[in-house]
């Protein structure tokens, strides 16, 4: 995984990564159509373009960071803003996450990326805005991506690819943006969730898994502009799916009732990504009702055992391959990143904002 230091207003933050990940932006400039499979290149412009003039009329600070990153790769902006934009035109991974409140070591989120071929494209960003919080986020490299993160205040975003709210015109901040900006922007779950409660979501849904240092957690379910709230159960809802007393939890199909009736995701060579999201659902809650008070080294255990044998970890389908995992404390705000699949030697390295 690339490691990257972002500093200043957000052009000089785009320069630096343009600039440092110019190669790896070349090569997604070659690869980037694989993704959007049968779309036409007319129908990605479109959509493309919408989302740039949602973003400069609403967040021209984003704009000013996708021109720097265009102007240090030397890569045209629309190029670069289709190459950001990627996974809200398509969908591109699958993604486990979950909440536990009472462990050894306090409040945890922990995550499974469950990825493609991308995984060679994925950095660690430690970003230190000017007058904003600092934050660590997991991106591809030269992207405003923010697939799991924590900030400065101690709070924790995690998402999973979801739903997809039809007749969406493209207005909205794009997918894999959305967490970024909660990370640059919010204190805490509530701000989150009011964040995410009145601003549209460009692309298809996410599940926001949240969790901040007062211990306060939920999975904020967002698509377009619907928007629903799951929070920790009580002793009256206690075997609600997707809850416990214990926790919050998402996978790529949304819960509630609001949420539902929207266009399901599906990936090419993954037989049934919805059934796949209610194995892991069922493995999260089983996991929890068996562990009261996990240790790091059990939750480890769930994020690395095969999806089959009661894990998180997937082995199968190659567009769902479990390469990466995160467990993120906001008590100690820390990220700790696991590399590698079982069969390969994993490594875990661990940092701090």
């Amino acid at each position: 995984m690339f490691e990257i230091t972002l500093v200043g207003n957000p052009y000089e933050r785009g320069l630096k990564q343009g600039s440092v990940f110019s190669k790896e932006l070349y090569s997604l400039s070659k690869e980037y159509p694989t993704w959007l499979g049968e779309i036409s290149p007319d129908l990605v412009n479109k959509i493309r373009n919408k989302m740039v003039d949602y973003l400069d009329k609403n967040f021209p600070e984003m704009i000013s960071e996708l021109k720097g990153i265009s102007e240090g790769s030397g890569l045209p902006f629309d190029l670069i803003c289709t190459i950001n934009f990627v996974s809200a035109i398509s969908a591109l991974n699958g993604c486990t996450n979950f909440v536990i409140l009472n462990t050894e070591a306090g409040p945890l989120l922990a995550k499974t990326s469950d990825i493609g071929n991308d995984f060679k494209y994925y950095s660690i960003q430690k970003v230190i805005p000017t007058g904003e919080k600092q934050y660590l986020a997991i991106s591809w490299a030269g992207s405003l991506w923010a697939e799991v993160g924590i900030n400065s205040s101690g709070l924790v975003a995690g998402q999973s690819s979801g739903p997809t709210q039809k007749e969406q015109s493209g207005f909205g901040i794009p997918t894999l943006q959305y967490p970024r900006y909660i990370l640059e922007k919010c204190t805490s779950v509530e701000d989150a969730i009011e964040f995410c409660k009145i601003t549209p979501m460009a692309g298809k849904g996410l599940s926001i898994a949240l969790v901040d240092k007062f211990g306060k957690s939920a999975i904020v379910e967002k698509s377009g502009t619907a928007f629903a709230v799951r929070y920790p159960a009580h002793q009256v809802d206690k075997n609600r799916n997707g809850s416990s007393t214990n926790g919050v939890y998402c996978t790529n199909i949304f819960l509630e009732k609001e949420m539902q009736g929207f266009g399901e995701l599906s990936l090419a060579g993954v037989p049934s990504l919805e059934e796949n999201s209610k194995l892991r659902l069922e493995n999260v809650n089983s996991f929890l009702t068996e562990n009261p008070k996990p240790s790091i080294q059990k939750i480890e255990e769930l994020l690395f055992t095969p999806l089959q044998q009661g894990g998180l970890c997937q082995l199968t389908h190659e567009p769902l391959i479990t390469h990466y995992a995160y467990v993120l404390s906001p008590n100690k705000n820390k990220m700790s990143i696991y590399e590698g699949i079982p069969q390969k030697q994993l490594t875990k390295k661990d940092y701090f904002i």
